[in-house]
This record gives structure tokens, C-alpha cells and sequence, in this order.
């Protein structure tokens, strides 16, 4: 990479900035793994240190050579997401797991818009009256999400329902989620989500959506 396009890389990666990784071992075998970014050496190679789960998610895999896909949020003022494509240099497992990157040729990044929308997939439950379902929140912003059901309902249009998944501790115990659409969508109906008003989203929550749009691979 250009030497001012790498400055440009590093003045958004800092060292101890959560990472999301995909690991291309071959057309359909990928491996998403968490990591923590620790530092590089100038025009040689990127460090990051794999968590214990990824560590195990690895075991008996090569990694040399494997293309991998980087995608971090950083602390920039504003909040930006940044991402690039590379591969692995090396792999050290002592004094700790390492992966020693080849620095991107290229990288791409956007600011954090306030009212984005977040594609994640999230198991929640979704209950009306006496009834619960399970679902997926596939989407969420300021002004809505949108669940997508696989099971029957009577659940239409203009109806309110009460839904809970990890997010609900960041979100107000009352909080109305009402139906404004519903889709045929697949094998099951896409509830589209609107709030009653927009929602004042702490840096917690989008850090959570963030990472869980990281996981679904949507960002």
C-alpha cells in the first residue's frame, strides 16, 4: 500500500481496537473469528492477537497464505468503520496467539451515520397476548427494525407487540414496537418495525449492533 494510504489506514486503527476477521480457507469454507489489533511495523506486516475462541476455532488449520477479511470500529470522533482484504504472513502461538498480516494493498471505510441502519441477525422472542414466538431481528435503527418470523401468526398491521433479545438492556422497558408491514418473505413474513419516536442510541447499543452487523457480515 501507498505509504500516505497506509498513514491514512493507521490514523483510524489504533492499537487495542476490536477486530472482526474472515478467514478464506476456499469458496465455501470460512471461519469468522474476533480479534484484538495490537500494532505493525512499518511496510512489513499488521498484528492481531486472536481471542481464546478463535484460537480453538483454528486449531489444526493452516493459516499461512490465507486470504483474510478485516473489519474494525474505530474511535474516531465521528465513528468510523473500516475494512480491508489481506493475507496471513504468519502465526505464532507463543508468548501469545498471533497473526502477522501482509499490509492491505487498499482499505475501505465510512463514517457512522447517526441514523444508520444496522443488518444483523439476532434470535429474539416476539410475544402478543398469551403468545410467544421465536424470531430474528434482522435489521434495527433509531426509527425501527425489522423481525422476521418463520411461524404462523395472526400478527398484522397495526398491531403492538413486545420483543426481547440481547438489545433489550440497552432499551427502555416500554418501548412500543409497532407493525407497520408485513411481507411474505422466504419460507416465513418479515414484520417491518416502526418506534413511536426515534431513539436516542447509546454508544453501548451501536457498539453491539455493530459488531453484531460484523458477525452477519453485512459491513
Amino acid at each position: 500500500m501507498h505509504k500516505d494510504k497506509n498513514l491514512e489506514l493507521f490514523r483510524y486503527l489504533k492499537p487495542g481496537t476490536k477486530t472482526a476477521g474472515v478467514l478464506e480457507f476456499g469458496p465455501d469454507d470460512s471461519i469468522q473469528i474476533s480479534t484484538l489489533y495490537i500494532g505493525h511495523k512499518e511496510d512489513q506486516y499488521l498484528i492481531l492477537e486472536l481471542t481464546q475462541k478463535a484460537t480453538e476455532a483454528l486449531t489444526l488449520r493452516k493459516l499461512t497464505n490465507v486470504d483474510i477479511i478485516v473489519r474494525a470500529i474505530t474511535d474516531t470522533e465521528l465513528g468510523h468503520i473500516v475494512a480491508f482484504k489481506t493475507n496471513v504472513l504468519a502465526h505464532i502461538t507463543s508468548p501469545a496467539h498471533l497473526i502477522f498480516l501482509r499490509p492491505p494493498s487498499n482499505f475501505a471505510t465510512k463514517p457512522i451515520r447517526e441514523h444508520e441502519r444496522y443488518k444483523v441477525r439476532l434470535s429474539c422472542e416476539v410475544t402478543f397476548d398469551t403468545l410467544s414466538l421465536d424470531a430474528t431481528l434482522v435489521d434495527f435503527s433509531a426509527s425501527g427494525c425489522g423481525i422476521y418470523l418463520t411461524q404462523q401468526s395472526d400478527i398484522d398491521v397495526g398491531w403492538k407487540i413486545k420483543v426481547n433479545s440481547d438489545l433489550n438492556e440497552y432499551l427502555g422497558d416500554d418501548l412500543v414496537y409497532k407493525v407497520v408491514s408485513k411481507k411474505r418473505q422466504r419460507q416465513g413474513w418479515l414484520l417491518g418495525i416502526q418506534f413511536p419516536e426515534h431513539l436516542d442510541m447509546s454508544d453501548e447499543l451501536k457498539t453491539l449492533l455493530l459488531e453484531q452487523a460484523f458477525v452477519s457480515g453485512s459491513i
